[in-house]
């Protein structure tokens, strides 16, 4: 009995999202606007993000985001939470305030697992903040 239980537990946890891993996808990405490799920073987003759209892509996005406020100088995180929304996977927020060459801005990131990887969703960028 008590080794059905622990494997149920085993099972259970193993499917938690883990902040330590969803930061490390949040700041792979905001080390990628460092260096402004829009192709690579693309590659930390989800294959089932809205985000792009036909007549432009994510990188070319990205891109035109990281002109407007200027390239990622560096990044500290402020808050993270675990996100429970009814009938969405669970997720991870992590918000960071980001220094930029033009203006500075918070970030918000909405992270969930995809397979074994965990992917930005979501970014929600407020210049000026």
């Amino acid at each position: 009995m008590v080794i059905i239980v622990v494997l149920l537990f085993s099972a259970c946890s193993s499917d938690q999202l883990e902040i330590g891993k969803a930061k490390k996808c949040a700041e792979g990405f905001l080390n990628t606007l460092k260096v402004n490799n829009f192709d690579e920073a693309e590659k930390y987003y989800s294959t089932d993000e809205f985000y792009s759209e036909a007549t432009q892509t994510r990188s070319e996005k990205i891109e035109e985001l990281a002109t407007s406020i200027g390239k990622v100088i560096s990044y500290s995180l402020t808050d993270s939470a675990f996100v429970e929304l009814k009938g969405e996977p669970s997720a991870i927020s992590l918000t960071y305030k980001v220094e930029n060459e033009k203006i500075n801005s918070t970030q918000i990131f909405i992270i969930q697992k995809e397979g074994s990887e965990y992917k930005i969703i979501s970014q929600d960028v407020k210049a000026g903040e």
